[in-house]
């Protein structure tokens, strides 16, 4: 697992950026615990999730999960006990909002992004923050 100051970056990167970016998949997948390794000759170098399983190969690519694309992703950041509220924003701009809870009943801060699954990836990031804050 990340350090609070990466997460609470990354979610800030979350909120402001404009679309799904696979880039910062990568940056979030790396601070949740997904690896990369290359073995010998290998000109892939294979993800793996937090459990070692090795993640799919395209022929081509093998990438982490599509956090900031969908929201099947994005909802594997939320932390085990914790919910969440997710939806579009009512002002013109097409934004969405989401804030979490935990078993407790305590809230993150609301977080505003461009999509669904960007919102949802801050939110997550930041409940992940603050149980590292409480270790």
């Amino acid at each position: 697992m990340s350090d609070l100051t990466t997460l609470l970056a990354l979610a800030e990167r979350c909120e402001q950026a404009a679309g799904p970016d696979r880039e910062l998949d990568a940056e979030i997948a790396l601070a949740i615990g997904y690896t990369r390794e290359k073995k010998g000759r290998q000109r892939i170098a294979w993800w793996r999730n937090p459990k070692g399983q090795q993640l799919g190969y395209d022929g081509w690519h093998n990438f982490p999960p599509s956090f900031t694309a969908s929201l099947d992703a994005a909802v594997t950041l939320v932390p085990e006990g914790w919910g969440y509220e997710l939806r579009q924003g009512n002002s013109g701009a097409r934004r969405a909002l989401c804030r979490m809870w935990d078993g407790r009943g305590i809230w993150t801060r609301g977080t505003v992004a461009a999509t669904p699954a960007l919102a949802l990836c801050a939110a997550a990031l930041l409940a992940t923050a603050a149980l590292g804050e409480k270790e």
